[in-house]
């Protein structure tokens, strides 16, 4: 959890207090970051599939760290269940990938 909240703080940052907070549309900052249509067949094989699950794990964490984010910056405050959306995605890349798993 730890490490999970500190990088999301980092990605956040700190903005000096002389700037008011912008509104930004969530697909604007970062869209996709791979796009569905470009994979492969999941019927192509198990690395296919395996890499599918890890884009689509990959995808989840990057759009919940961008909903915190935008959610801290807007209200300046820490939602308790965005941070356990943070943790839970994790978890889930870290099961999709077997890098993750010290093999």
């Amino acid at each position: 959890m730890t490490s999970a909240l500190l990088f999301t703080l980092c990605l956040i940052g700190q903005r000096p207090a002389y700037f008011p907070p912008t509104v930004v549309q969530p697909h604007s900052i970062a869209p996709r970051i791979v796009d569905p249509r470009s994979l492969p067949n999941p019927d192509a094989g198990t690395a296919a599939l395996e890499q599918r699950r890890f884009e689509k794990s990959f995808n989840h964490l990057a759009e919940t760290l961008i909903d915190f984010a935008e959610q801290y910056n807007h209200h300046r405050t820490i939602d308790v269940k965005k941070v356990r959306a943070i943790k839970k995605a994790w978890r889930d890349l870290e099961k999709s990938e077997p890098w993750f798993k010290g093999k």
